[in-house]
């Protein structure tokens, strides 16, 4: 297996603030970039697995397994797009996509199934080989007995099925309504009746769902939100940003949740240890958060342009956070200007944030001028702020102080 070690830097700026706090801090876990054998490089939207096997689908009909040392890609006879994967063993595998598009691989080749429908297929989940479901657009729900795909509930025009969680006779499922107000849904099948649980303007586009006793769910989308079962309250647990393009949260157990969020400034994983919510920057694109028999040291992430990475949450690393192209000064700073020098990075857009990670300042350079600095306002209030700088060799971070004399 060929990969390139890198590692999660500490967070130093986070564009929105969580009603959790999020400590900032040094620790980082291990990241490793790991070979995507696709040449296309096509991005990566689900990922299933048992023990060290696990495999990656997405646009086109890419269809990928990794086998525990490498990533291989295997033949798709159609290149419909693929949402979602779920497996049953390693010669048992089913994904689901655009036109009502059911994959199965048997270990050796993929055949295209004809399930009945050709609506949008966002998620699937099973429980053995004759009890698997999926769901998707206007409200599409089916289930497979082993022999035949049979269709549950009523197709509706207005609510789309995302995500799924639970067992066969208790099994939840999230979505939202296409129209104005666009509120949120929760359904729950009971194996005979399909009957809404949840509907109410709980933010924008919920999908997938985890829950780590069957009482407690998290719920992703623009913002993260937690169901309590037993009392039936829905809580926010982080707020959204503006403007934000994704959540995506992956449960191992109660103490280790893993959620990445996106905004126009960071993308970052916040993790959740069982106490608090710690953040760190990544700056890249996921879609899919997955760790076969939720093992904390092999967890998996994909996202856009074809991107899989390996996260060890097992191994704490300390990071210097400070790249030895950017020199920030000085700092502490008394107010006055505040100098951020760009090394040989000439074009760069710098966001500075306050301690809530509210955005005070934005500067820009297009190297146009050949200026290799950037001036910050320091006439800030004194206090604690962090730098953000993206450039077209890489997004840099460091904090800064401000004390007034």
């Amino acid at each position: 297996m060929k990969t390139k070690v890198v590692f999660i830097l500490m967070l130093v700026a986070f564009a929105c603030y969580s009603l959790c706090p999020i400590s900032v801090f040094a620790q980082t876990y291990t990241l490793s970039n790991m070979e995507n054998p696709d040449p296309d490089h096509n991005s990566i939207g689900g990922l299933s697995g048992i023990n060290n096997t696990v495999f990656a689908v997405g646009n086109h009909g890419t269809f990928l397994k990794y086998d525990g040392a490498v990533w291989t890609k295997i033949n798709n006879p159609s290149n419909e797009t693929l949402n979602q994967s779920w497996t049953i063993s390693a010669n048992d595998v089913w994904a689901v996509g655009f036109n009502g598009s059911v994959a199965h691989y048997n270990g050796s080749t993929i055949s295209i199934i004809n399930i009945g429908t050709t609506e949008i297929l966002f998620d699937i989940i099973g429980f053995s080989a004759n009890d698997i479901y999926v769901c998707g657009y206007n409200k599409t729900l089916f289930h497979y007995d082993g022999t035949i795909w049979s269709q549950i509930g009523n197709y509706s025009s207005t609510i789309d099925f995302k995500g799924m969680f639970g067992s066969s006779n208790d099994l939840y499922l999230t979505g939202g309504d296409n129209y104005s107000p666009y509120t949120q849904r929760l359904y729950h099948y009971d194996g005979v009746n399909l009957t809404e649980v949840i509907s109410g303007n709980y933010g924008y586009g919920w999908r997938k769902l985890w829950s780590p006793d069957d009482n407690l769910f998290y719920i992703d989308g623009r913002e993260l939100y937690q169901f309590n079962k037993s009392s039936g309250v829905v809580s926010q647990v982080l707020n959204g940003t503006t403007p934000a393009t994704n959540t995506i949260v992956c449960g191992l157990d109660a103490n280790n949740i893993i959620v990445w969020r996106a905004d126009d400034f960071l993308d970052s994983l916040i993790i959740f240890n069982g106490s608090e919510w710690k953040g760190y920057a990544l700056n890249v694109i996921i879609n899919s958060i997955y760790s076969p028999n939720n093992n904390p040291n092999n967890v998996f992430l994909v996202g856009n342009n074809g991107t899989i990475l390996h996260l060890d949450l097992t191994t704490g690393i300390f990071q210097p956070n400070v790249s030895s192209q950017l020199n920030i000064y000085p700092n502490p700073s008394n107010g006055g200007e505040i100098n951020i020098d760009l090394g040989s990075n000439s074009k760069a857009t710098v966001v500075v944030l306050n301690s809530v990670g509210q955005q005070v300042q934005t500067i820009s350079s297009d190297g146009s001028s050949g200026k290799e600095s950037l001036k910050i306002n320091g006439d800030l209030p004194a206090g604690v702020y962090f730098i953000k700088v993206k450039t077209d060799a890489g997004d840099y971070n460091q904090k800064i102080v401000v004390t007034k004399n």
